[in-house]
């Protein structure tokens, strides 16, 4: 949290002018995250979105290995993603997980599949956004439905 404040001109200094006090360690960080999370709100929904779709593209869908023509930019795609994770940001991929009506997800489409017997998220199209465990943004995702057996309709 010490380097992200200070990426952002947090100091002790401008900790002290908010509170009206000299803090110590444990009050001025909590004074600096109270700021951090005041920035324009959807700030860090955008932030956690780039990375997350920065992440997918790098690696190999079947395998989720890196991509080769990604291996030189994953380090800092991942030390990214750590900071976010750091101030208690976390986006969650629903892809290959059961989906169930009652989940507060946003479905853009229903696709029916062959071979399935439950529904199943298909595809992430934007992940959920939880920041400290409160969600910021609800996931949209496509949602693979059991294909009707032919003559059973």
């Amino acid at each position: 949290m010490k380097d992200f404040g200070r990426s952002f001109g947090f100091d002790r200094t401008l900790a002290a002018s908010v509170t009206g006090e000299a803090p110590g360690q444990e009050e001025a960080n909590e004074v600096e995250h109270r700021m951090v999370l005041q920035l324009r709100p959807t700030i860090w929904a955008d932030m956690a979105n780039a990375v997350w779709a920065l992440q997918q593209k790098s690696r190999d869908p079947a395998t989720s290995e890196i991509k080769d023509e990604f291996r030189a930019l994953s380090r800092h795609v991942e030390r990214l993603a750590e900071c976010l994770t750091e101030i208690g940001i976390e986006a969650q991929n629903h892809t290959k997980q059961p989906f169930d009506s009652g989940q507060s997800l946003e479905v853009i489409a229903f696709q029916p599949t062959a071979g399935i017997a439950k529904e199943i998220v298909l595809e992430t199209i934007r992940p959920s956004v939880y920041l400290k465990g409160r969600r910021i943004q609800v996931g949209q995702v496509i949602v693979a439905t059991p294909q009707p057996l032919k003559g059973a309709e």
